[in-house]
C-alpha cells in the first residue's frame, strides 16, 4: 500500500480550495517551493543512504533470507511424500494409563 493511498479526488479538491483561501495567488509559487523542498528532501535522505552502506546490508540480508528460504524448500521437497504427513498427536501409548516403560 502506498503512503498516499488514502487519498481521493475529494480529498484533493478539498486541499486546493484550502490552499486558494489561505495562499491566494501566491498558491503555485508555494506549491512550487514545498516541491523543491520534498525533492531536496528525498535526494539527502538517498545521499544518506548510500553513504552509511545501510542499502548494501540490507540487500545482503536480503540475500540471506532468500538462501535459506530456498534450503528450506529444497529439504521440504527432499521429505518422502510417500511416508505421508507428520502426525503432531502423541503416540496413542504415551496416552494409555496403564502403559509403562519397563513391561
Amino acid at each position: 500500500m502506498t503512503p498516499l493511498a488514502f487519498i481521493g479526488t475529494p480529498e484533493i479538491v478539498v486541499a486546493l480550495v484550502i490552499g486558494l483561501l489561505l495562499f491566494g495567488g501566491q498558491l503555485p509559487a508555494v506549491l512550487r517551493d514545498i516541491g523543491k523542498l520534498v525533492f531536496r528532501a528525498r535526494r539527502s535522505l538517498s545521499d544518506l543512504k548510500r553513504e552509511s552502506g545501510i542499502d548494501d546490508a540490507i540487500h545482503d540480508i536480503q540475500r540471506e533470507v532468500d538462501d535459506a528460504q530456498s534450503e528450506v524448500s529444497d529439504l521440504y521437497k527432499s521429505v518422502d511424500p510417500a511416508a505421508g504427513p507428520v502426525s503432531r498427536e502423541p503416540p496413542q501409548d504415551a496416552l494409555d494409563p496403564g502403559f509403562s516403560e519397563e513391561e
